[in-house]
């Protein structure tokens, strides 16, 4: 087993719930972020980056995105974070069930594609807890249980569903016990300790689990000498190529895309390749292909989506990488490779494909 282990940071993203203000005199024994790291000791840093009055809601004052805390929460090298809002979105004047929706899937795109390490973090999100009506009859700060339940779970549960995340449910835990809160919307103590041991429960199996080591396994001196038997006595360019193609993607572990593409009238138009269909042409200049031809190096780039002009050909790609491919000292095309995880591939890989490239140049235009 591999001695790579995380750093096991966990970074709580949320409102006043997650700041703490309803033990505020005694925020950080009683906040349930505080009560969290006592419970997991030295297995895990959690930091905690709740804010009173954020909500979630795009183009809303107290937008999270806009307070500054979320730009620290994705720069602190966060393995997991935990993402909690929506208790002041269902307030009468901020609430809007299509900015709710977009101000939630960009906070989850922002943790999921600009964290500062090359691997995106496990992200958890967070079904608030219930809220409950003070002595009049009202709910504190405008807070609405009618759209809490109605809309905003539904809502989260959702997002969950489309991006593959595990689920954290406090308002299950906290549904049936009034006795949780200062005054209807925050937790006391008491709350903040049964939060915590909710969210201990639910994170605990992934903490425990063992940690993957990076992920560059590849083979690449069979993956080289099979290119080199397949290709050396084979006159074929598109036979090559495919063939090739295939190795690639039978050696290579994670990986979604592998292919060719080859320069046709000022353009670069599909090859050979293994995996969802493709873009058939792309400008000389544009996205990652087309700029390894113009500049005539290799493009390797851990985050395709900070990568300007990048073609999106299949949405499950986040990194990539593409190799020019020459004759006579021309690029004639390029072999390009992507895959669905951050930072795939390494400096390793880019040397060793640049020598498949070069076993290439050498096997499909022999005289």
């Amino acid at each position: 087993m591999s001695n790579y282990t995380r750093k096991n940071i966990i970074a709580c993203m949320g409102d006043s719930i997650t700041f703490g203000h309803g033990v505020s005199a005694t925020r950080e024994r009683d906040a349930w972020t505080f009560v969290l790291q006592r419970m997991l000791a030295d297995r895990a840093k959690v930091l905690n980056f709740g804010i009173n009055g954020a909500s979630a809601s795009e183009g809303c004052p107290e937008s999270y995105r806009a307070s500054g805390l979320l730009d620290e929460a994705l720069g602190c090298g966060a393995d997991a974070c935990i993402l909690m809002l929506g208790t002041n979105d269902t307030k009468e004047r901020i609430w809007n069930t299509q900015a709710y929706k977009m101000g939630m899937r960009g906070i989850i795109s922002d943790v999921l594609r600009k964290t500062s390490s090359t691997q995106p973090p496990e992200l958890f999100l967070m079904i608030p807890p219930a809220v409950f009506p003070m002595e009049d009859g009202q709910t504190a700060y405008g807070v609405s249980a009618e759209i809490l339940t109605g809309q905003v779970i539904p809502i989260v549960e959702k997002l969950a569903e489309d991006y593959c995340l595990p689920l954290i449910d406090l308002y299950t835990a906290t549904k049936d016990h009034p006795e949780y809160y200062l005054e209807g919307v925050h937790p006391n103590a008491a709350g903040n300790l049964a939060i915590a041991q909710q969210v201990y429960a639910d994170i605990i199996e992934w903490l425990e689990a063992p940690k993957e080591g990076p992920k560059n396994m590849t083979d690449y001196k069979s993956l080289t000498m099979s290119v080199k038997a397949v290709t050396s006595e084979c006159p074929h360019l598109i036979a090559n190529l495919a063939n090739t193609a295939a190795l690639i993607w039978e050696y290579m572990d994670d990986i979604n895309w592998a292919g060719f593409y080859l320069v046709q009238d000022g353009k670069l138009v599909l090859g050979p390749f293994q995996g969802k269909m493709a873009c058939t042409e792309i400008e000389i200049g544009s996205g990652v292909c087309g700029t390894a031809v113009a500049q005539e190096k290799t493009q390797l780039v851990p985050n395709v989506h900070e990568f300007s002009g990048h073609i999106a050909c299949d949405s499950a790609s986040n990194s990539e990488i593409v190799v020019p491919l020459r004759k006579d000292g021309e690029v004639f095309g390029v072999l390009d490779i992507d895959s669905p995880s951050f930072g795939r591939f390494t400096e390793e890989d880019k040397d060793h494909l640049e020598y498949l490239a070069g076993l290439l140049e050498l096997n499909l235009f022999k005289e």
